[in-house]
């Protein structure tokens, strides 16, 4: 970690915040290998992997809180995956490039990014 991104950090006031996450994956919830399953029954792991897959981390009509930032609006709530396009579900995907000397040129234009957000930051100080 450079030195900057340690200035950068927030203050430990500000870590003492409660995040709330959700999560999609059932995986603490699966029984183990080890547990018995009856005669004629699916297994647990076999039933999720033929269910249909879910993309979001939340269940449909789950409110959603800090969407909402107009005054006297109403709660913005989750909608079922098919309602949201398709590249949203690839946004955060890291890119994949076919052209090597284009990828080589994306990561020099990041790094090159990163020391101006760097320069600018200690012209502030």
């Amino acid at each position: 970690m450079s030195f900057l991104q340690a200035l950068r950090r927030p203050r430990l006031s500000n870590a003492c915040w409660r995040i709330r996450t959700l999560h999609s994956s059932q995986s603490r919830f699966t029984p183990s290998a080890g547990d018995a399953v009856k005669k004629g029954e699916a297994s647990p792991v076999e039933a999720e992997t033929s269910a249909p897959q879910t993309l979001s981390s939340c269940v449909a009509g789950t409110p959603l809180e800090g969407v909402n930032w107009l005054k006297n609006q109403a709660p913005v709530q989750a909608l079922p995956d098919e309602d949201y396009p398709p590249w949203l579900w690839k946004v955060l995907e890291p890119r994949e490039f076919d052209d090597p000397e284009k990828a080589e040129k994306y990561r020099l234009r990041q790094i090159n990014r990163k020391h101006i957000r760097e320069k600018n930051y200690m012209s502030t100080q």
